[in-house]
């Protein structure tokens, strides 16, 4: 209280001052907070920019040095090569609107050093600032280099790589959600769309560094294969390992419909990888263990009703109680009638009859006889809370006391922590079966040796929009093409789908999440450049 008094008496201060300070000091705070988010909002458009542009030029100077190799020379024009200065759109790749002139407004430099027998890419441009524009920046550049020397290339390892990719009907989506307004971005992009780039720019990666797996020019060291998948594997979508890479028709092929299950397409690449390829590459090159990867790409959770499942480190614990009072707390809770007075009698000689007459016999010799049914001749079937007499007209007398009764409740309860907080709690967390399948493969995956790469593509929370769902192949919509469809993503479900991809990469450098296509084709690039080290050894 004392706090507030003394602001209000500040403030007051303020409203009683008629000299302008007042106003002085509130423009000049609100023009440094408005710099200071613009900064700041500048700032993370122009690390984007940044980190595309490092990407780009790490895989144009690692094309370039493989070219020399190659060739054991330089390339004399661009019909050869790599070679002098190109717009990154030239050379296939985009950028966000935030960057001058898009993709047409980066320039992309490859030089070469004989002397240090190396090739240098530079990448270089300019984003537009919006806020910072205030303080007189009216662009903010950005570069990148990258420097490769020329190597020897030699085949470390052979390689098995699947790709495992989100067929979803959710991909017909735009990448970025819609604004406030209920508007798509103009830089939004379908996902698919992204998917289709970067799929394919890995497999040209692939193929310009490995090189054509003919068998002609030594052993086939490259097998790669595809699945595409929704609720389950769409077979006329999947490309069964082969040497060389997967062809830009075949991924071209693939589109979005249908719900979504990761587990099944894990189940098919364990064998794939486990069983199917060490034979094949042992008859191309014996006593080598081939590399095995596999790269999962999905954009929001399996389809699937939630339950719980045991599991460590989610901080998150639950018990089962009965026989609450109130449901205070509780969860999934179920109710029931308890007898709080019991019900009380008294009788005159405590025996008491109770009659069946279902039952039909004879009385022969002593007992009777369920076979012999006669229609003059009756059973009484005995039963009760109470001992049965012979006498077939007891005399008896009840006082009865009405029994009465309480609801208790029963149901989970639940605690945040570390530690549990008693014997009787279980650590886990609510997930859906595909998912919990999905971590048993993934288990079985990492057990036998293969590189798990994960991409968490567009999992951010909002509502995303397309025109495309009507008339999409395979489906029916009375409705016209140009029809907007929206589709919603809620925080729990893409912290769901994170948490499995998290789970299922080897390690946390390999679990990648990309907000938007542009990532998407950054994550893609880094894949394929991490697996090219690991097969390559290269030497300067």
């Amino acid at each position: 209280m004392t706090f507030i008094k003394r602001a209000n008496s500040f403030l007051s201060k303020f409203k009683r001052d008629e000299s302008g300070v007042a106003a002085l000091s509130w423009a000049l705070s609100l023009t440094a907070i408005i710099g200071a988010m613009g900064a700041a909002m500048d700032f993370a458009m122009l690390t984007s920019a940044d980190a595309r542009s490092q990407t780009i030029a790490d895989t144009t100077a690692l094309s370039a040095a493989i070219y020399v190799k190659n060739f054991e020379e330089l390339p004399k024009n661009r019909n050869d090569g790599l070679i002098g200065e190109y717009t990154a759109k030239e050379l296939g790749y985009d950028y966000r609107n935030w960057v001058i002139d898009g993709a047409e407004g980066v320039t992309v430099n490859v030089e070469y050093d004989n002397v240090k027998r190396e090739a240098k890419a530079t990448v270089q441009g300019y984003t537009n600032p919006t806020l910072m524009q205030i303080l007189g920046f009216n662009e903010l550049k950005f570069k990148a280099e990258s420097v490769v020397k020329y190597f020897e290339k030699d085949i470390q390892d052979p390689a098995s790589i699947v790709l495992v990719l989100d067929n979803s009907g959710s991909m017909a989506f735009d990448d970025l959600p819609i604004d406030s307004s209920g508007n798509a971005p103009e830089e939004a992009e379908r996902r698919m769309d992204g998917l289709k780039r970067g799929a394919k720019s890995f497999m040209a990666l692939l193929d310009d560094s490995v090189g054509p797996q003919t068998g002609e020019n030594g052993p086939r060291v490259l097998r790669t294969g595809m699945m595409a998948f929704d609720g389950e594997i769409i077979s006329s979508r999947t490309v069964p390992m082969q040497w060389g890479v997967v062809d830009d028709s075949n991924i071209d092929s693939m589109t979005p419909v249908g719900s979504t299950n990761s587990a099944p397409p894990l189940v098919a690449a364990n064998t794939w990888l486990n069983v199917n390829e060490p034979p094949v590459h042992a008859l191309e090159t014996p006593g080598k263990t081939p590399l095995k990867f596999v790269i999962l790409m999905t954009d929001g959770k399996n389809a699937g009703n939630l339950e719980w499942v045991d599991r460590a480190g989610t901080e998150t614990w639950r018990r089962y109680v009965t026989g609450r009072e109130t449901p205070e707390g509780l969860s999934d809770y179920t109710t029931n009638q308890v007898e709080t007075v019991p019900e009380q009698c008294e009788y005159e000689n405590r025996y008491k009859r109770m009659y069946d007459y279902d039952w039909y016999g004879v009385y022969w010799h002593g007992q009777w006889d369920d076979e012999q049914i006669t229609p003059y001749t009756r059973r009484h079937r005995w039963y009760g809370p109470y001992r049965v007499y012979s006498d077939p007209n007891p005399s008896q007398t009840e006082t009865c006391t009405p029994a009465q009764y309480e609801t208790r409740y029963s149901g989970y309860e639940y605690e945040q922590g570390e530690e549990s907080p008693g014997s009787d709690w279980t650590e886990g967390e609510f997930d859906v079966p595909a998912n919990i399948e999905s971590r048993a493969q993934c288990d079985i995956l990492h057990a036998a040796g293969v590189e798990v790469f994960t991409i968490g593509f567009a999992l951010v929370p909002g509502q995303f929009e397309t025109n495309e769902w009507a008339n999409r192949p395979g489906a029916y919509s009375p409705y016209p093409s140009d029809t907007q469809y929206n589709y919603s993503d809620s925080v729990e479900s893409t912290e769901l789908a994170k948490s499995m991809l998290q789970y299922c990469a080897s390690n946390d450098r390999n679990f990648i999440t990309a907000d938007d296509t542009s990532a998407l084709d950054e994550a893609f690039d880094r894949i394929g450049n991490t697996i090219i080290k690991e097969i390559i050894r290269i030497s300067s």
